[in-house]
């Protein structure tokens, strides 16, 4: 989607969506609403309700033929989203791919399933403010029948490591902890350890040691690991460059060199913005 995109038919009377608080008055705002949460929304969304709205307030007949087709003969989840939101004619042939390919992967599960697909998406996208707040929401809401103390040991573990990759070493191991609580694996011990490596806590790594059994070639694999990581730091040209600029050699004047701090400052508050969107 691209540039400003004009509605068509406008409803007299909207469509209610009562989670989200907000009324649908025509079939581009259903497209967009659709589209943007493709993982809140429920097969049962499809249901008379959507049928009125589209047959009788956006006069669109044959929309809502095919919908009710659909539904009669039991189409996916997948199959009714997009014929929806193309019928709109409002997003791109490229967006109604990715579209396609996120209802591929969350056609067959349950809400709780599809919200973690969505935190892991923006885990992958470094949006990883997003993510722990979608993980944190999973963790507060009524336990799914079927879903698995290995799938709620993911997401514990998943917060665990953002929680690590923003030097919060402490809520890290909270986490890493409560993962392998619900669902012990060596994964999440290899985690809690690094954590004490790299925290240089000596009691708990001895702790820990003992408390998970970790054995001598299994200690030595995640010492190496953690250092081979603090080495690719340490020989990066962009550690370089801050502990260059940290540096003052007294050869130029300090109003460059503080402004050249403060450079390095305003970009790790960007990144962190970013991230935390």
């Amino acid at each position: 989607m691209s540039g400003l995109i004009l509605c068509g038919k406008q409803a007299e009377e909207p469509l209610y969506i009562e989670n989200a608080g907000i009324n649908i008055y025509s079939i581009e705002e259903l497209a967009y609403y659709l589209y943007n949460n493709v993982f809140m929304v429920e097969k049962d969304f499809f249901d008379n309700k959507l049928l009125d709205f589209l047959n009788k307030q956006l006069n669109m007949k044959g929309l809502a033929g095919r919908v009710k087709y659909l539904i009669d003969k039991n189409g996916t989840f997948p199959e009714l989203m997009h014929l929806v939101i193309k019928s709109a004619d409002y997003y791109s042939r490229d967006e109604l791919d990715e579209l396609d390919d996120m209802l591929r992967l969350i056609g067959t599960k349950s809400i709780t399933e599809r919200l973690k697909v969505r935190a892991d998406i923006y885990v992958k996208s470094e949006k990883l403010g997003q993510a722990i707040k979608i993980y944190k929401e999973i963790l507060s809401m009524p336990r799914e029948k079927g879903v698995t103390d290995s799938f709620y040991a993911k997401i514990y573990n998943n917060i665990g490591s953002i929680y690590a990759k923003r030097m919060e070493y402490a809520e890290a191991s909270e986490y890493f902890r409560k993962a392998y609580e619900m669902y012990p694996t060596t994964e999440v011990i290899k985690n809690i350890v690094s954590l004490d490596f790299i925290w240089k806590n000596e009691k708990e790594l001895v702790n820990d040691t003992v408390k998970y059994g970790v054995t001598d070639e299994m200690l030595e694999i995640i010492a190496d690991e953690v250092n081979k990581v603090r080495d690719g730091i340490l020989e990066s040209d962009e550690y370089k460059a801050v502990c260059e600029t940290l540096t003052y050699d007294g050869k130029c004047n300090l109003e460059d060199f503080y402004e050249g701090i403060q450079e390095i400052v305003d970009e790790w508050k960007e990144a962190y913005r970013e991230e935390m969107v």
